[in-house]
């Protein structure tokens, strides 16, 4: 669940284009990347 909604914000940041946000979206896809590998 948790790992869907970060994944959805992400986009959306990237959407609004905010370069600080954009950092945010992309820190949460990494995070969410280590978790699939483990």
């Amino acid at each position: 669940m948790n790992d869907a909604w970060a994944v959805d914000c992400g986009l959306d940041v990237r959407l609004i284009g905010n370069n600080r946000r954009l950092h945010v979206g992309s820190a949460m896809l990494d995070i969410l990347a280590g978790r699939i590998t483990q």
